[in-house]
């Protein structure tokens, strides 16, 4: 069974607004959090264990919304801080950022931020980003505006080394002036054009980074002369609330040099929205979910041709490092009694299986055999969805309700709100995959559920595990997987009452305060999530390949040296290992390479 190592608190002091936007296991196996703390004047700590992190930004209390400050936390696999990366200006944008880890050690981070609330004076309206580093070094960057502006959002994207120090940040930066519907609030200035449910970003190999989004105005791309202009916008008439603009994937260079941009073309159809919501590097490509508001619609992206139906179309998509797609599936998305959501979607690619993840009401429909449905009789009512594609062709093979294998007949614990986030799997023991999921029930929690991999059927009874309850009923965030030693490391989110920990014994871990807080923790998962990490080539017996952190190692069990040749996953020679008998090792970037025609995984 799994068993609690460790749990801590990060928290600011305000009454909402820490949130955890996403955490991914580093290259160094060190763990990235992308946090967002509350603070105002004359309570600007934000903590994590019990102890200041860092102060965040001076913020008028008087003011209407909280202040949200950005951390980007690298913590070891015990919980412990190896540096923090945090901002000392500006508010930051709730469930619009984003990380992914970077072959080095590091990490790539996007966040959306407006000027920092200062309840109408200039002292704080408009002023610089500002940003603090792991090393300490403090950055500024200025913050364009003209006379007459409001308070408007831009985006942000950099990089950071294993070391912490800031390599390179990039901003977008929309045009403010309206459009031809602009009306209301919204007549004279448009404030708030960037609007996305999670800012993805990947990162390949080579360290080239993507990212991505909504966007419902002109914007630039900070140094350079590229704008990008949406066609969706006609009859928007500025209300960030409503359905607008276009979806937009950008590439960089390591350095942070731009390389290229995607964006749809309309072949037939007047579309209202369309959003990249998450994207991974994985094998050598792009896996990509958009969620387009755009019934009966002909698109082309990346030189591949698709239309949409239904209320809501969710879209899949695999791109190759050319920004060419080689796949896109657009699944249809039907209401239930006038009701539907989307929302918390998360992808995960393990050998040839693309995982989709969710929460929702309604219909979703592949073609005649491949469905999936929330239940009717409660509409109002989400749930937690996992659905199964062939990573190669894009088709859909399986799709499975949280509601269809933990029904409201087992008790009360399932008669409530479900979401499922994101799903993980061990690559050499593939036979089952483990949803990380919530329930709104105090008894329910935090848990992650199984399933058989092939046919999607659950056993209540044993494949179940509720990893945090407490928190007056905590809703989960995010999850990173070591399949090399067997832990997960989870985000979630409660407030007042104490997080009660899965484990033999269980954890406790107190709140600092009675409001909203984030919760960051650590489990030791049991044996089927170990990847052993072998691979046999064509020798079978007498030789072994294995992938481990920063190396492959061969153990030749023969009399005499051999030569195994080791390619990267484009065909190109990484290395050549002259195996003597015994062990032979040799340094490797992370990343997935071919020997003897198998997958062998850093």
């Amino acid at each position: 069974v799994p068993q609690a190592l460790w749990g801590n608190c990060f928290d600011g002091t305000p009454t909402a607004g820490d949130q955890c936007q996403k955490n991914v296991l580093g290259a160094d196996g060190n763990i990235y959090w992308h946090l967002l703390g509350g603070s105002k004047n004359g309570q600007r700590d934000i903590t994590y264990a019990g102890q200041v992190l860092f102060q965040g930004s001076d913020y008028d209390p008087n003011g209407t919304s909280q202040n949200n400050n950005l951390c980007i936390l690298k913590t070891n696999q015990q919980g412990e801080v190896v540096w923090k990366m945090y901002s000392t200006s500006c508010d930051y944008s709730t469930n619009e950022g984003s990380v992914a880890a970077t072959s080095d050690g590091g990490v790539v981070f996007t966040a959306k931020m407006r000027s920092t609330d200062d309840g109408g004076s200039s002292e704080l309206l408009f002023a610089d980003v500002t940003l603090v580093d792991g090393k300490g070094a403090t950055h500024n960057y200025a913050w364009p505006h003209n006379d007459g502006d409001r308070r408007f959002y831009r985006m942000m994207v950099g990089r950071l080394s294993a070391e912490g120090e800031l390599m390179w940040v990039k901003f977008i930066t929309p045009d403010r002036t309206p459009g031809p519907a602009a009306s209301g609030n919204n007549a004279d200035l448009w404030t708030n054009t960037i609007n996305t449910s999670a800012l993805a970003v990947a990162a390949d190999e080579e360290n080239n980074v993507y990212f991505g989004g909504n966007f419902r105005n002109r914007m630039t791309i900070d140094g350079t002369d590229v704008v990008l202009t949406p066609h969706n916008i006609s009859k928007w008439s500025g209300d960030p609330q409503a359905a607008a603009g276009d979806l937009f994937l950008i590439k960089l260079k390591g350095d942070g040099t731009y390389l290229g941009h995607l964006t749809t073309t309309v072949s037939s159809g007047t579309p209202t929205s369309e959003s990249l919501a998450e994207i991974i590097w994985a094998d050598g490509a792009l896996y990509a979910q958009a969620l387009f508001f755009s019934p009966d619609c002909s698109f082309t992206l990346g030189g591949k041709n698709f239309t949409t139906a239904g209320t809501f179309s969710p879209v899949l998509m695999r791109i190759d490092a050319n920004l060419n797609a080689t796949w896109i599936t657009p699944l249809k998305g039907e209401t239930i009694q006038g009701k539907y959501g989307f929302q918390n979607c998360g992808i995960t690619k393990v050998n040839n299986s693309l995982w989709f993840t969710g929460q929702y009401d309604g219909v979703i429909t592949y073609d005649a055999d491949h469905s999936f449905s929330s239940n009717p009789a409660y509409p109002s009512v989400r749930e937690g969805f996992l659905s199964k594609f062939d990573a190669t062709s894009g088709a859909m093979l399986a799709g499975v309700s949280s509601a269809d294998s933990y029904p409201r007949s087992l008790g009360a614990n399932y008669a409530s709100l479900c979401g499922y986030f994101k799903a993980i799997q061990n690559p050499t023991d593939d036979s089952k995959v483990y949803v990380y999921g919530y329930g709104m029930n105090a008894n329910l929690g935090i848990f992650l559920r199984g399933y058989d991999a092939q046919t999607l059927k659950s056993n209540p009874q044993t494949d179940e595990w509720s990893l945090v309850k407490g928190g007056q009923m905590p809703t989960c965030q995010s999850i990173a997987y070591d399949a090399d030693n067997a832990k997960i490391f989870v985000s979630a989110r409660g407030r007042m009452t104490p997080f009660v920990l899965y484990g033999n014994p269980s954890l406790t871990v107190q709140q600092p305060n009675s409001t909203w807080t984030v919760l960051l923790a650590g489990y030791q998962m049991p044996d089927s999530f170990l990847q052993t990490g072998l691979v046999r080539t064509t020798f079978a017996e007498e030789l072994e390949v294995k992938g481990s952190k920063g190396m492959i190692t061969v153990r030749n069990g023969m009399d005499d040296a051999t030569t195994v040749v080791v390619y990267d996953i484009t065909g190109r020679q990484a290395a050549r290992i002259d195996a003597v008998p015994g062990s032979t090792s040799v340094s490797l970037p992370s990343g997935v390479y071919i020997v003897a025609g198998k997958k062998v995984m850093i």
